[in-house]
């Protein structure tokens, strides 16, 4: 008996160890300093799951048919693109998913449905309010290689009010292999990620099989945060550490990585400054930065000290993108307006690009008024297009009032060191009272247009840039005047019930005139030596 359960038991490791062989994961963190003297910490973990291994993101990508998924959640809009290698989210919440047509349980706009509500309570958040009423089907905006667009079907969604707090962050950090207890992770401080300037984790998960039965699951988790060391610390300057910003050391390197953890540090001078802790940094040509190596269950901390620290206030965090977009509202007045979208291609050669804008029902477009309009970035002449330049391909989606959004994919081509300017106007529905959010005069929130910047050689990769979120003001009721209506209809009926009351129920009598003629002291006499006599 016993050598039979030594037998299981031995059985059962062999089966672990070999089902952990088949999975990997690594990560690393890179600490990028501004001459403002903000500091920008990446977060990158990721993860490759074997189809023996149970994970939470795994179990949903298989059970609703996912080949692609990403998923975020944002707060704040100084984004320094230049220190983050995912890019700049815009804020609140941004869902896309790639899911088969021939899954077996159920259609793809039941799965999506699904899909929100199982993401919801994984992360504790408020993405059960993604309903088709506020969902897209793009064609164009997020094509991948490792996904076939004909075996597959995409949504989008965006929730550009939710709030990010530490109930997110506490499910997300419990995805990572190690959790908070160990590696880079081990300096989550929810005090200090949320006093932040910007925040911003995501998640992306895709599938990827050789055959109908081996399949693994990529996870990448990444975590954003700009931080200050000016503001938060007392002397002004650009000194910091792992323990002034975090409030916490490394806990050591993860033991279930399989390859080294490393920090990378990226300075705004190229001298004047030291390193502070036991171990000291390697500089590496090919990244451009020092870089740590973490130790097993070994403490870490580091810090930069400069001579001069005093930090450079004027300048201003400038993107390295060469194409920009850019979105504002024209127009004045809570019943007709219009969109101003600005894209800049600083770029030597032409590109194109597919213009992604999702907008809710109660914006009525105009489609008659879309305009286009380019000129060079230098002269600022108009641009006369012709050719390629000129081409463009128009999708529109008429929304439809409570049931779905409107959709433009308009795809067209930048000239080199140009800035295409698009219009178009709009009306602004009138929503029913119940339909307004409890700060009805504040407006409401739409998600920002995305821009995929499509490849123009085979070297380049596909990215997408976000614009900002614009705040649109409805036709709003005066919410006061109920409350009026009911004091003065409660007072009026108040004064006549009264009135008619008193005319029903009290007897009339009239008075004698000698008594009125009497002293009103007598009155008073007489009735004190009443009491004095009693």
């Amino acid at each position: 008996m016993m050598q039979r359960l030594v037998a299981i038991i031995i059985a059962a490791l062999v089966s672990i160890s070999a089902s952990a062989a088949q999975s990997t994961q690594h990560e690393a963190l890179h600490l990028h300093q501004r001459p403002s003297g903000r500091v920008t910490a990446h977060f990158a973990f990721a993860q490759s799951i074997a189809e023996s291994q149970a994970h939470a993101l795994d179990d949903i990508a298989r059970g609703f048919g996912i080949d692609e998924m990403a998923l975020s959640f944002t707060q704040g809009t100084r984004c320094d693109s230049i220190a983050t290698k995912v890019g700049c989210r815009p804020p609140g919440v941004v869902l896309w998913a790639w899911m088969r047509n021939n899954h077996s349980i159920s259609s793809v706009d039941t799965r999506w449905s699904a899909l929100t509500n199982a993401l919801a309570g994984t992360f504790c958040a408020s993405l059960n309010f993604i309903t088709p009423e506020n969902s897209a089907e793009p064609q164009s905006s997020f094509t991948h290689s490792s996904v076939n667009s004909s075996l597959s079907s995409l949504r989008y969604a965006s929730l550009p009010r939710e709030i990010t707090c530490t109930e997110n962050l506490t499910p997300w950090s419990k995805l990572l292999p190690c959790s908070t207890k160990a590696g880079i992770a081990s300096l989550f401080n929810a005090y200090a990620i949320y006093d932040a300037d910007y925040h911003s984790m995501s998640v992306e998960v895709s599938r990827k099989c050789t055959s109908d039965t081996e399949c693994t699951t990529e996870i990448r988790q990444d975590l954003v945060v700009a931080l200050d060391p000016v503001r938060k610390g007392y002397q002004r300057n650009m000194d910091w550490s792992l323990q002034f910003l975090f409030g916490k050391e490394v806990a050591g390197s993860c033991p279930l990585n399989e390859i080294e953890t490393n920090i990378l540090v990226t300075l705004p001078k190229a001298e004047g400054f030291e390193f502070e802790g036991k171990v000291k940094p390697v500089y590496n040509d090919e990244k451009n930065a020092w870089v740590y190596s973490l130790e097993l269950a070994k403490q870490f901390s580091m810090g930069v000290k400069y001579s001069e620290s005093k930090p450079d206030l004027s300048e201003k965090s400038k993107s390295t993108e060469l194409i920009q977009i850019h979105r504002h509202l024209t127009g004045y007045g809570r019943e007709r307006g219009g969109i101003k979208i600005r894209i800049s291609n600083r770029d030597t050669k032409p590109r194109t690009v597919t213009l992604l804008e999702v907008l809710p029902w109660f914006i009525k477009l105009y489609m008659h008024t879309l305009q286009r309009t380019t000129y060079h970035i230098a002269s600022q002449d108009v641009l006369s297009l012709s050719g390629e330049a000129a081409n463009q391909t128009l999708k529109y989606q008429p929304a439809i009032p409570r049931i779905r959004p409107s959709v433009i994919e308009l795809t067209a081509t930048l000239p080199s060191e140009s800035i295409t300017v698009f219009t178009f106007d709009f009306d602004r529905a009138f929503i029913k009272y119940t339909e307004h959010p409890p700060d009805a005069n504040r407006g409401f929130d739409t998600g920002a247009a995305i821009l995929t910047v499509h490849p123009a050689s085979r070297a380049e990769k596909e990215y997408r840039l976000f614009s900002d979120v614009l705040l649109i003001a409805l036709p709003t009721p005066d919410f006061s005047m109920p409350y009026n209506v009911i004091t003065m209809s409660c007072t009026i009926v108040a004064l006549y019930f009264g009135t008619v009351f008193n005319l029903i129920v009290k007897k009339l009598e009239g008075l004698d005139d000698s008594q009125l003629k009497k002293k009103w002291w007598m009155f008073w006499v007489k009735e004190r030596s009443v009491l004095v006599k009693k």
